[in-house]
């Protein structure tokens, strides 16, 4: 317990920290948007390159995503008939349930989680999720949200479509990783170096990333109140700190039977808190905007026992 106390604790706090400047108001919004957009267009960009490049595509193994993905699958029908059943929701609103019960905040707290955890050699499990995770779980709720949406054209709705996956594919953690991989694949075909002084450079930026990070996830999680339908923000909170990691367990340990660090770091990103993506989806489409604000919210504070509970088992 002693170690999961020394992993868990210094990344709240960095993130209590960022909580904390916003209530002094030593950062507003636009300053918020700054620091984001530096942590992860310029930071993660960096640390994800730095990471990727080390990686050999014929070592990683697909299961993780069966695993991971087939585990989401369920949750998501899950969610989706208790919104359908219990609370008598629209299709579009079903789906943004959904979503807030499985949309994992695996960059800006599962990264510095699993490199405090396990070091680089849990980055590669990792990245093999994040790669696709956005474009799927994304996607399919917008798919859903536009049928279930009143639309004046489908003209419309197929523009609103191409936009949001195009959205998802163009985010900047995905081609971060993509090009990481090409340069790695490159480097060691050729022997091909980074030149010493832009190496160091981007050493200087990928160590930023986490505290940047963690620091603009507090200062964000400041700026969220608490509000909605509090019975549907626990069922999306249960959804995704309680059932998504255990049936990610389950697929990856018992049904797929994966190496134990894939087993491992696949079940702590599942049991990550819901990630800002799905209240900003809410908001983009001005559907479920208050109980998926909520969610984030919640599952974030939430996490620090569930997380150090999953840590204590894996770690």
């Amino acid at each position: 317990m002693g170690i999961v106390l020394e992993i868990v604790l210094p990344v709240f706090a960095l993130i209590f920290v960022g909580w904390l400047i916003v209530k002094l108001r030593w950062l507003d919004e636009a300053g918020l948007r700054g620091l984001t957009n530096y942590t992860f267009y310029v930071a993660f960009s960096a640390l994800l390159f730095r990471a990727m490049r080390n990686v050999h595509l014929d070592q990683l193994d697909t299961g993780i995503l069966l695993a991971y993905f087939g585990a989401v699958a369920i949750v998501w029908l899950l969610a989706m008939v208790v919104a359908r059943l219990v609370f008598r929701l629209s299709l579009a609103e079903q789906a943004m349930m959904a979503l807030g019960g499985t949309f994992t905040n695996g960059v800006g707290l599962g990264i510095p989680l699993v490199i405090a955890t396990w070091g680089e050699a849990g980055l590669a499990p990792l990245l093999m999720i994040i790669a696709v995770h956005s474009a799927i779980l994304l996607s399919a709720a917008a798919v859903l949200v536009e049928f279930g949406r009143d639309v004046e054209d489908r003209g419309s709705r197929r523009r609103r479509l191409l936009n949001s996956t195009l959205a998802a594919a163009r985010h900047p953690v995905l081609v971060a990783i993509a090009v990481g991989l090409a340069w790695g694949m490159i480097s060691r075909a050729t022997d091909w170096q980074i030149p010493n002084a832009l190496e160091v450079m981007l050493k200087f930026l990928a160590e930023s990333a986490i505290p940047c990070g963690l620091v603009g996830l507090g200062a964000s999680l400041a700026m969220i109140r608490l509000t909605g339908d509090l019975p549907q923000t626990l069922v999306m909170t249960l959804c995704k700190l309680v059932a998504l990691p255990f049936a990610v367990w389950l697929l990856a340990r018992h049904a797929l039977q994966l190496d134990a660090l894939w087993v491992a770091v696949a079940t702590v990103n599942a049991a990550m808190p819901t990630g800002a993506n799905v209240y900003l989806l809410a908001q983009r489409y001005d559907t479920y905007v208050a109980r998926t604000t909520s969610t984030v919210l919640l599952s974030t504070v939430c996490s620090i026992v569930t997380l150090s509970v999953v840590l204590a088992i894996f770690a």
